[in-house]
């Protein structure tokens, strides 16, 4: 959204014309592991450790490897490291990956298929079509912490001013907050804004239930990563006895994850 709002074909208030920043439908970024976990995954650190093979689509290139690295980063700033020792874990994360691929589709291909790597870091919303794709030989980690992904929508008003077509267009993204097409998508396995879609199809979709899922939405500061990047992280945390302290400056800058590389 911020390349599209960069060439000045969505309005600047593009986020407050629909409910929820205009974010319908959100993910969270997992870590899947073989059956049976045989290096012990648990949490982002974990990934840091040497002879843990962790594939990661190339930040430089894919949303996902910069949802991954920015998670990752974090996670570890979160957990009461200093600035240069995040840097540090981070670093050696992204030294264990084998392969950087040029997307997410061929990352998971390299772990589920060509079977490289102890772990994968993709999308909550991918986890049933690896599975049933590449079959039942994967368990799903959630780390105690993890980056909100969300999916915004919003209308290119030129266009349809040009076209026409606002009305149409407008009623199609409103439709996306009806219950009809939020049971689509949690179906699908992309969270649902709506509670009670959530609630119903949590357990069969979700490896837990928004019963289990306490949310807090930090403004983290980036430090050197605001050189690059340009976002505001939103933490989920998994485990409610863990309340980290946030301090120092922050930079926010719109809404869930917009970077600018």
């Amino acid at each position: 959204m911020t390349e599209v709002l960069r060439v000045e074909n969505v309005a600047k208030d593009w986020a407050t014309r629909l409910p929820d920043h205009a974010a319908p439908t959100y993910s969270l970024t997992i870590l899947m592991v073989r059956k049976g976990n045989p290096k012990g995954v648990k949490d982002w650190d974990d990934l840091a450790r040497p002879g843990v093979g962790v594939v990661i689509p190339n930040p430089k290139i894919t949303g996902n490897g910069r949802y991954t690295y920015l998670a990752a980063w974090g996670a570890a700033q979160q957990s009461g490291l200093s600035p240069a020792q995040v840097k540090e874990r981070v670093h050696k994360t992204f030294a264990n990956v084998p392969v950087f691929d040029g997307g997410g589709r061929a990352a998971t291909t390299t772990f589920a298929q060509r079977n490289i790597g102890d772990a994968l870091c993709t999308f909550e919303s991918e986890v049933n079509l690896i599975k049933t794709e590449f079959g039942d030989h994967f368990e799903v980690v959630y780390p105690r912490s993890t980056i909100l992904a969300e999916n915004p929508v919003a209308v290119i008003d030129r266009v349809v001013d040009k076209k026409g077509t606002r009305k149409e267009a407008e009623g199609y993204l409103k439709y996306l907050w009806s219950d009809e097409a939020q049971t689509i998508a949690a179906e699908h396995g992309l969270r649902p804004r709506n509670a009670q879609v959530l609630a119903k199809y949590g357990q069969a979709n979700f490896d837990f239930g928004p019963a289990d899922l306490d949310q807090d939405t930090l403004e983290v500061d980036l430090n050197y990563l605001i050189k690059t990047f340009n976002a505001r992280i939103s933490l989920y945390y998994l485990d409610k006895s863990f309340d980290p302290e946030v301090g120092g400056d922050t930079s926010t800058i719109g809404l869930g994850l917009q970077i600018q590389m």
